[in-house]
């Protein structure tokens, strides 16, 4: 039976049709498929589907019960219009935002300085984001020691006075770089800069734990 119409609906390859319209085969499209608005193309899983937005339809919702995967041939690039503004480079494991020619693991392109936001919702006085250095050692090359940091602190969180301050951390003694007793160096929101103290009381101030 090629073709089978009951009370349920038009089964072709089948002759029990469970949707109006139910195909037991491939399907071969010389045109287009049409999405009225919060419509979805559903997959096996409830939860997995490819959806019209309700509000705006030429908004498009891809939902997956688990994982996404993307798995080009070659790269995977993010355009409004024809305008390139991320590329996943698939040939050189390299992602670019604002090039499609990214250098590094991470290339970030823009004719401003404002560049990169790291954001982190806290207000406390010395807290800080950080950016570390994690790289193996004699044990294994993913050990993913924390080697070194630089974190851009809060030293005066008065609102409309506020005033930073830049903390470099060094490992030593095995002791991962994000601990306060690794620090090593810090400049002030006044532009001291003091080594071996947190509180420099000058323009460079050193201080060594015998007091020298």
């Amino acid at each position: 039976t090629m073709a089978s119409i009951t009370g349920t609906g038009l089964g072709i390859g089948t002759t029990s049709p469970s949707q109006a319209l139910d195909v037991d085969g491939n399907i071969n499209l010389t045109g287009h498929i049409y999405l009225a608005e919060a419509k979805a193309i559903q997959f096996d899983s409830g939860d997995t589907h490819i959806t019209t937005n309700a509000d705006n339809p030429e908004d498009l919702f891809i939902s997956v019960d688990q994982d996404l995967f993307l798995r080009p041939d070659n790269d995977v690039l993010v355009q409004v219009g024809t305008t390139s503004y991320a590329i996943f480079d698939g040939g050189n494991q390299r992602v670019g935002i604002g090039t499609t020619a990214p250098t590094g693991k991470l290339t970030v392109t823009d004719s401003g300085h404002d560049m990169i936001h790291l954001n982190r919702t806290v207000d406390n006085v010395g807290y800080g984001a950080g950016i570390i250095g994690r790289l193996g050692n004699s044990a294994s090359t993913t050990a993913a020691h924390e080697y070194a940091g630089i974190f851009f602190q809060i030293e005066d969180n008065t609102d409309g006075a506020e005033k930073g301050s830049i903390a470099f951390n060094t490992s030593s003694g095995g002791t991962a770089a994000d601990s306060g007793s690794t620090h090593a160096m810090q400049i002030t929101g006044d532009g001291n800069v003091g080594i071996g103290t947190t509180t420099p009381n000058g323009v460079v101030h050193i201080y060594h734990t015998d007091n020298t």
